[in-house]
């Protein structure tokens, strides 16, 4: 396959400086990161990740940022919608808040890895994202069944390329 080099998506862009705060007004300072978003054309397997996050605002500027480069994405904002969600979704990957309400997102992670029918699709990413940073945090999440903990504001480059790493081995 011929690849073409990557080109700069100032949607991309607009979605992290959302995430970091920027508000949409603001113009990026050469310091500002950049995402690459690769040719349409280019694009992979669509990949299904469900983003849980009870900050409304977080949760969708998480899936605009992951929708613009070619995951199919829904979002929920409390545990319980979080297993319902699994469940109509399937995804591939889930990034989870841990500090949920109603179930937080400990247990909600051991549900998941206890429910049969996401081992259908394929092994099931579960990414901690959290302001829950310290070791017993981490440690807490590796025993609910985690594969990683990142801590919040987390670097969206290192979200995708974890979600691209699992998505070539499992779509």
């Amino acid at each position: 396959m011929n690849r073409t080099a990557p080109k700069r998506s100032d949607d991309a862009t607009a979605a992290l400086a959302a995430m970091s705060g920027q508000t949409s007004t603001e113009a990026p300072d050469s310091e500002s990161p950049r995402i690459l978003a690769l040719d349409p054309s280019e694009q992979p397997p669509r990949c299904r990740v469900l983003v849980v996050d009870d900050n409304v605002d977080s949760a969708r500027s998480m899936a605009m940022l992951l929708q613009l480069e070619g995951y199919e994405v829904e979002c929920a904002f409390d545990g319980e919608e979080a297993l319902a969600r699994a469940e109509s979704h399937q995804p591939h990957a889930v990034i989870l808040d841990l500090g949920l309400p109603l179930l937080n997102g400990y247990e909600v992670a051991r549900r998941l890895r206890e429910t049969p029918a996401l081992s259908r699709i394929g092994p099931l990413l579960l990414i901690a994202l959290s302001g829950y940073g310290r070791e017993r945090d981490r440690a807490r999440a590796a025993e609910a069944g985690f594969d990683l903990h990142l801590t919040k504001p987390a670097d969206p480059n290192e979200v995708l390329q974890v979600l691209a790493r699992h998505r070539d081995r499992s779509v």
